[in-house]
């Protein structure tokens, strides 16, 4: 729905008013940031809307036209490049994006009316004022970096993601790994909500544990990449950064969405296949914690709410047990263990409550 929903729109705009530019005027560095491989395999076809179209913002690009040109290319193109870029093309699309984002808007709001303790109604109206924000505004619209979102409209540029990662670092820090990936992660505010709540796994395993640093490693050569490609130390056909982020936040994780009865809600976080998730997370070990106000109360307690609630299948008892609080990596701060807690004994430790001591 999404697809044609777009690509109708695209065109019918652009036939209303002005001519679309067309794939043989897009430079190198317009269709580099898009992942491109190859401009040789180019036609005449509609690409993207120009500035002189009042709805380019809305529909800047064409996702058949993205999909055709790399389905009569190369084999790699055609086998692996062609459904990349048809599901890519149609989920970053603003419209899609705004479409989808209303839908989770809504979803999160019901969350909220369910919600108990002060701090999870608190963090699900962030979450809805959020959407707008850092789903929309801030990765269309401006050169500022949000994780497989930005590019698409105007490039990033090595200082806006300098100061990008510097505020991420920096609100992870005072406020965990929620700050990211349940305020601004758009992947995130799909779970966040009750209708997705009936699909939380129901164990995970130790594995995870340990593979999730290993998906660092592509991120890490992909940021590394991009800094020296923007220095001019070597020269890229495409752009690293946009290409591994659009490909982990635009297509791996849609086929993880789409089974999420299978492998759960917060597959990105529980696996750690999300290498930027797990560079976040190592954040929760500064200021942020889930802490038991009485020990003792969850020495006693049966029921285990506040795991069967964790949508990351933390051994939330069991580190409350050993050290009194959870801070661990794979934590998205969504409070859900708090919310869940029938003795009300679990709280938030962040910033915020430093400060009010």
């Amino acid at each position: 729905m999404g697809f044609g929903e777009t690509v109708l729109g695209f065109n019918l705009t652009n036939s209303l008013y002005g001519v679309v530019q067309s794939a043989h005027v897009m430079n190198q560095e317009t269709m580099s940031k898009m992942g491109s491989l190859s401009t040789g395999s180019m036609s005449s076809m509609h690409m993207r809307s120009p500035f002189t179209n009042p709805f380019w913002w809305l529909f800047p690009i064409n996702p058949l036209s993205m999909f055709e040109m790399y389905l009569h290319g190369s084999l790699f193109q055609t086998v692996l490049m062609a459904p990349y870029m048809l599901v890519m093309a149609t989920t970053m699309a603003p419209f899609y994006v705004i479409m989808m984002g209303g839908e989770m808007a809504y979803l999160v709001y019901e969350r909220f009316k369910r919600a108990r303790t002060a701090y999870l109604k608190n963090w699900t109206l962030a979450i809805i004022v959020g959407i707008p924000i850092f789903v929309v505004l801030i990765p269309y619209y401006t050169n500022f970096y949000v994780f497989g979102m930005s590019g698409m409209i105007f490039p990033v540029t090595l200082t806006s993601f300098i100061v990008s990662l510097i505020a991420i670092t920096l609100a992870s820090t005072l406020f965990g790994r929620g700050v990211y990936c349940n305020l601004v992660c758009m992947s995130a505010h799909m779970f966040s909500n009750t209708f997705f709540e009936q699909f939380n796994a129901k164990r995970s395993s130790h594995i995870w544990d340990y593979l999730r640093w290993s998906f660092l490693v592509p991120m890490l050569v992909a940021f590394s990449l991009y800094v020296i490609s923007q220095v001019h130390i070597v020269k890229m056909s495409i752009d690293p950064l946009n290409f591994y982020g659009m490909f982990t936040l635009n297509y791996i994780w849609w086929f993880f969405f789409f089974l999420t009865p299978v492998f759960g809600t917060y597959a990105c976080a529980r696996q750690g296949w999300c290498g930027f998730g797990t560079f976040v997370g190592i954040f929760n070990k500064l200021v942020f914690k889930v802490k038991a106000k009485h020990i003792s109360t969850c020495e006693t307690c049966e029921s285990k709410d506040c795991e069967s609630s964790c949508p990351v299948k933390i051994p939330i008892s069991q580190d409350v047990l050993t050290k009194g609080y959870v801070n661990r990596v794979s934590c998205v701060s969504c409070a859900k263990c708090v919310d869940s807690c029938p003795y009300d004994n679990l709280e938030v430790k962040n910033f915020i409550s430093l400060i009010k001591r």
